[in-house]
């Protein structure tokens, strides 16, 4: 078992490329320092390259920590980089205090080992095209090509495709749910099942919406 993490004890170093957060400070930052990686931020259409670097100077590192990575301006780039994760065999954890949601959970999810500690908070919704005109994913047919490349990105990664159907109708584009330990361990989201959380839905979409705006 992954041992717990306290990520404030870790003698993190920034590393940097070109075109990274100092051009964005929202964009995706990972830190590297006693064996992990840890990633904050949202996944930008440059983060394939921001990984790409910071792991060339850390070969040896094959676990990703996913502090606080609330989403994605760029599904197809995400999930290229996702896949490079996950066919080098990495390990993705959510810590008890960390946040995924949107394209940072299926971020999360490359790994070829995951662990969501208890306390994580894992957010999903549908997306949305912004058009003209524009749409949500459950506004089209279930065999619209909109689909594939999700539809794709899982099946590789060897997720359920009831997975992302779950995901375009448990909020709208606009919203966010916040799994329960029953949903993430249905759809087999952490390789060690998450124990069950005494708290209510509106007790957990409290403390997790209170931690993505950083409250």
């Amino acid at each position: 078992m992954l041992r717990p993490l306290v990520l404030a004890s870790l003698p993190f170093a920034l590393l940097l490329c070109a075109n990274s957060a100092a051009d964005d400070p929202e964009s995706l930052v990972l830190l590297a320092g006693d064996g992990y990686f840890s990633a904050s931020g949202t996944l930008v259409p440059d983060s394939g390259a921001h990984i790409d670097a910071v792991r060339r100077n850390h070969p040896d590192i094959k676990v990703l920590v996913l502090q606080n990575v609330p989403g994605s301006d760029d599904d197809n780039d995400y999930m290229d980089a996702a896949w490079k994760l996950h066919q080098d065999g990495f390990t993705t954890v959510v810590p008890a205090d960390g946040l995924v949601a949107s394209g940072g959970t299926d971020f999360f999810l490359a790994g070829k080992r995951r662990i969501i500690e208890p306390g994580a908070c894992i957010g999903v919704h549908s997306w949305e095209d912004g058009g003209p005109p524009a749409y949500q994913a459950t506004d089209l047919p279930r065999d619209h090509e909109d689909h594939q490349d999700f539809l794709s990105y899982f099946e590789a990664i060897g997720i359920s495709p009831e997975f992302y159907w779950f995901t375009i109708t448990a909020a709208p584009a606009e919203g966010m749910h916040w799994m329960s330990p029953a949903e993430m361990n249905r759809f087999g989201m952490s390789s060690e099942p998450v124990p069950h959380a005494p708290e209510s839905a509106e007790e957990r979409a409290a403390r997790c919406n209170r931690r993505a705006s950083g409250a």
